[in-house]
């Protein structure tokens, strides 16, 4: 990408967060403000305000989330179409407890359902009877693959699957070398962005949103 093209996606950037802030309610920013502190990481604001819009539209019955962090996003969900019924996965025991203590705080309890475990031993468990209708992937990125082939049996018939950062802070389509700590992550998503470019099953568009977004349409 040449330092133009750069300027200009920087520009582009900055043009659309300028026109979402100011639908921004003080407890999505207090949820942030707690995961900058924490360390902790979630979805930018205009990968977040994309899914958002995404659910407005397609009004989803069931989502799952994998990764719930301290359940900003799952939260960030709810709050698009209040009338879906959320299933969300984390593994660490430590951001398990603090997503139900926000989530408990906004009471959202009944409609959040927050699951402490390996997604893949989760999702092994489900009952394939009540699918989901849209599947946000947030979690470890090496195994994404691996969490869409578990996820693809559980999908409505139109369902959709949004995977998150795909561009991997743009390692992935940088020509130039990236930070050796980097290597095999950014292996692990360039062979999965092949794998759903070549998906038979689905149709994937790969958005130049935030990190990079990839919305796989089940069809």
């Amino acid at each position: 990408m040449s330092d133009m093209h750069k300027l200009l996606y920087s520009d582009l950037e900055n043009y659309i967060l300028s026109k979402i802030h100011n639908k921004t309610e003080d407890w999505m920013e207090n949820l942030k403000k707690i995961a900058i502190q924490q360390r902790i990481p979630i979805m930018d604001d205009a990968s977040i305000h994309f899914v958002r819009q995404l659910i407005r539209i397609v009004k989803p019955k069931k989502i799952l989330e994998i990764g719930t962090g301290i359940g900003y996003s799952a939260l960030m969900m709810h709050d698009a179409y209040p009338y879906s019924e959320i299933l969300t996965i984390e593994k660490d025991s430590q951001r398990y407890e603090d997503a139900m203590r926000h989530i408990q705080a906004h009471q959202k309890e009944n409609d959040i359902h927050v699951i402490n475990g390996d997604a893949l031993d989760v999702l092994n468990q489900l009952p394939k009877g009540d699918p989901f209708d849209l599947v946000l992937i947030d979690a470890s990125k090496g195994q994404y693959q691996r969490f869409f082939e578990h996820i693809e049996p559980y999908l409505s018939d139109t369902g959709i699957v949004i995977s998150d950062n795909v561009f991997l802070l743009r390692y992935v389509i940088k020509k130039q070398t990236y930070p050796t700590r980097y290597r095999n992550i950014v292996n692990s998503i360039q062979a999965y962005n092949d794998w759903l470019a070549q998906h038979s099953n689905f149709d994937t568009s790969f958005l130049p949103i935030g990190d990079g977004l990839a919305v796989s349409v089940k069809h």
